[in-house]
């Protein structure tokens, strides 16, 4: 540390400096009495209007620049010799000594001022020290908390690969039971027509029998008027029959075979048609009913009555497997009831139904809207579902729902409703119900879509799956947008049904936002459009 200790020349300058403020402070206490006399007699001395070092003839000033001068002069003067100022500012304010002596001060103050500013900088490299290591605290909780978030995510990516898989399985283990299905209605089927086939060659050598039978009997009668001919007669009629007989029969017989193979052509075009269509998705529409099949000989509609149901008991009893608990389902339906009161008309009659559930399935809806005193009518497909809602008391109908919309009158309807429907209709199909609706609602009707919500990737990617007879999820903005572009005046999205808590990730990170978000997030969706 350099030390503030001045020598010899540094006291001299000091005693110096002392002496020339004491000198100056006796010429100033002076001053004052020079300006007392005449100016007339002061200016040339002062103000010299000719110099005298040089004989050069200037021009004089005029007198309003010098009195400008001296009121600067007389100003400086007062603010020098002003007893408001201390000693230390008046030698600051005297002209050349003051910078002088600021100077001087600086230079004597150096080795302080070199001091500080060696302190400053030595402050300054222990911040920086400081600073280093806070930097190289954080980063390693930086890395500490990387390290987290890649265990985090492995473990829910394993946690997500095992429901996955299991999930995978399932499905399988499904769809190879669907498959041994599939094969005995085909081998049902199969040995249908077989047998359709062998009752009808049955019946054709019966009748070739009795033909034959006939024939016989004609010929014995014919033998025996013969046999009173002579012999060369007997012979040439014998041998006129005997041709025309093998003829005919002959003829018969080709009639018969071209017949035969006309209708067994015709059965077998049948069966190809039957067994293509087993393996076409389309032949399952929203409620699992088959579509219309070529007829087969004889039991046709027999056999596609017992298939219809057969269909319509599988879809029943799916939808019990996997629909869930009929209060479970009620309670998730009661969020729709506020927008359904806003609509429904307090003074609307038990027998007019203002409320059309399309693809009412079980019922779950009919009997909230039941309980909840408003009158409502399910349109469904599947006559298994809608006998099982008569039988409970509530008002179904077996119909096509778009078919049974345009029917109405335009504007009598209130609401019309549909969960989980819009997903199994092809896009043309879809516009079309949009379409039928609309015409059916009156002004400021609503109409309300429940369907799977493809933005959370379990959904989109497997649950949406479960149902063999969904073909496209939705996006919700696109939904939102078909329902304006069809002509509502407002939709909105409602998000529904989010997983458990137990299924989040409870982390802040931005990582477990956006597994919470992505695959945790809302399963379903509503669109909720006012005409």
């Amino acid at each position: 540390m350099i030390e503030n200790k001045p020598g010899a020349a540094n006291v001299e300058t000091v005693h110096n400096i002392e002496e020339l403020i004491q000198s100056t402070l006796s010429v100033a206490d002076s001053f004052p009495n020079h300006l007392s006399d005449s100016r007339a007699n002061d200016r040339p001395r002062f103000f010299p209007e000719t110099p005298e070092i040089l004989n050069v003839q200037i021009v004089s000033l005029p007198s309003e620049s010098v009195s400008e001068g001296q009121s600067r002069l007389r100003a400086r003067l007062n603010k020098l010799f002003s007893k408001d100022l201390s000693v230390k500012e008046k030698i600051r304010a005297t002209p050349l000594l003051g910078y002088a002596l600021a100077w001087v001060n600086a230079l004597v103050k150096l080795p302080v001022t070199r001091h500080h500013h060696q302190v400053d900088i030595d402050l300054l490299h222990r911040k920086l020290a400081l600073n280093d290591e806070k930097i190289t605290h954080v980063n390693a909780r930086l890395s500490a908390a990387q390290s987290y978030i890649d265990a985090r995510v492995e473990l829910l990516n394993h946690e997500v690969n095992s429901k996955i898989d299991a999930i995978r399985n399932a499905l399988e283990s499904r769809l190879e039971v669907q498959e041994k299905i599939d094969a005995s209605f085909r081998l049902k089927e199969i040995e249908e027509i077989q047998c359709a086939t062998r009752l009808y060659e049955l019946e054709s050598v019966r009748s070739a029998a009795r033909l034959h039978e006939i024939e016989s009997v004609r010929s014995a009668h014919r033998l025996h008027s013969m046999e009173m001919l002579d012999i060369g007669t007997r012979l040439m009629k014998l041998e006129q029959i005997e041709g025309a007989r093998k003829l005919k029969h002959y003829a018969r017989l080709l009639q018969m075979s071209q017949k035969e193979s006309s209708e067994l052509k015709n059965q077998v075009d049948q069966l190809s048609v039957r067994l293509a269509q087993m393996h076409v998705s389309d032949d399952l529409p929203v409620d699992g009913r088959l579509r219309d099949r070529v007829d087969v000989p004889n039991n046709n509609v027999q056999i596609d009555s017992l298939k219809k149901a057969s269909f319509d008991q599988f879809f029943s009893d799916f939808e019990d497997a996997f629909r869930g608990e009929r209060a479970e389902i009620k309670r998730r339906l009661e969020v729709y009831l506020p927008y359904v009161r806003e609509v429904m008309s307090p003074s609307a009659g038990q027998s007019d139904f203002h409320l059309i559930d399309v693809g009412c399935g079980r019922g779950e809806w009919l009997e909230l809207m039941t309980d909840q005193g408003m009158s409502a009518l399910g349109i469904d497909l599947n006559e298994q579902k809608v006998k099982a809602c008569i039988d409970v008391g509530l008002a179904a109908k077996t119909a096509d729902a778009i078919s049974f919309l345009r029917e109405q009158e335009v504007g009598s309807l209130s609401v019309v409703t549909g969960f989980h429907i819009i997903e199994h209709l092809p896009f043309e199909t879809l516009i079309a119900l949009f379409d039928a609706a609309l015409a059916a609602l009156k002004p400021g009707g609503i109409v309300i879509f429940e369907t799977p919500n493809p933005e959370n990737l379990l959904v989109g990617s497997c649950n949406f799956y479960f149902d063999p007879t969904h073909l496209n999820p939705i996006v919700p903005a696109v939904a939102q947008f078909m329902a304006t572009q069809r002509g509502f005046s407002h939709a909105e999205i409602m998000r529904l049904h989010p997983y458990p808590d137990d299924h989040l990730a409870h982390g802040e990170t931005e990582v477990d936002h956006i597994v919470n978000r992505y695959l945790f997030g809302a399963q379903d969706y509503a669109l909720i459009a006012r005409k």
